[in-house]
């Protein structure tokens, strides 16, 4: 008898704890993409916006560098410092991608804007997790220096990684 309540208690448990956690995990596990559907500037400082895995992205960056918004051909190292502790479960975290910038051949920008493309693959994270893999930033960006990620027709290009 006892053989039989042993197991009839300790599977629903053990199912229970597994399915219970499972999710919670999954929200910034390993391998999982992400976006963020604002890329803008203030003050000649750019930055990522409403960004998708709160837990390691903060929703959105601190700061990134280089500054301002790089814009010419070739290759660059940036460091993005993820923001807004009250939803990090780290206070150091910071992912650094290696990108390649070019120029598309059509510009699809309004007019006094120019398209750039940052094609990367995140190298290292710093008190993050779940945010690996490529990086695809398309971007508007004003003579002045203001930077964008909504084209003609007012299209929003969302930063992918």
């Amino acid at each position: 008898m006892r053989l039989l309540v042993f197991p009839a208690v300790a599977v629903p448990l053990l199912l229970s704890t597994l399915v219970a956690s499972g999710p919670a995990w999954a929200k910034v596990s390993k391998g999982k993409s992400g976006f963020c559907k604002t890329l803008g500037s203030t003050g000649g400082m750019w930055f990522l916006g409403s960004c998708t895995q709160p837990e390691a992205t903060g929703n959105g960056s601190v700061s990134i560098t280089p500054q301002p918004f790089p814009t010419s051909v070739g290759r660059f190292t940036s460091v993005i410092t993820w923001g807004h502790l009250s939803t990090r479960t780290n206070a150091n975290a910071q992912t650094t991608v290696a990108f390649t910038e070019s120029k598309p051949p059509k510009n699809r920008c309004a007019t006094g804007s120019t398209e750039w493309q940052l094609i990367g693959t995140i190298t290292n994270n710093t008190g993050v997790i779940g945010v690996k893999g490529r990086v695809k930033i398309l971007a508007c960006v004003t003579s002045s220096g203001t930077v964008s990620n909504t084209f003609k027709g007012n299209k929003v290009k969302q930063v992918k990684f």
